[in-house]
């Protein structure tokens, strides 16, 4: 049988990047989406503007499971976006 040991520092990180967090996301009324590098930015995920193309040019972001390239796609309510450990749910 083996087994493993792990230092603590090695484990606290292991489950930082096992746990998702969830952000849920209202658009504003009269809204009915916003542009994915927007969302992005407004809930300080990136730092610029051009940091937020940089990662959806590069297939960092998903859009309902699937990556998503087009920086200014129009996020709507229902969609779910994945960034990093971050799920974003987009409600109305």
């Amino acid at each position: 049988m083996c087994q493993l040991r792990f230092d603590g520092l090695i484990l606290i990180i292991f489950l930082y990047l096992c746990t998702m967090q969830t952000i849920t996301f209202t658009l504003r009324e009269g809204d009915e989406f916003i542009p994915l590098i927007q969302l992005l930015k407004v809930l300080n995920l990136v730092y610029s503007g051009s940091e937020a193309q940089e990662v959806v040019v590069a297939g960092m972001v998903k859009r309902n499971g699937v990556v998503e390239l087009r920086k200014r796609a129009k996020i709507v309510a229902g969609d779910i976006i994945e960034f990093q450990n971050t799920k974003i749910v987009v409600e109305a």
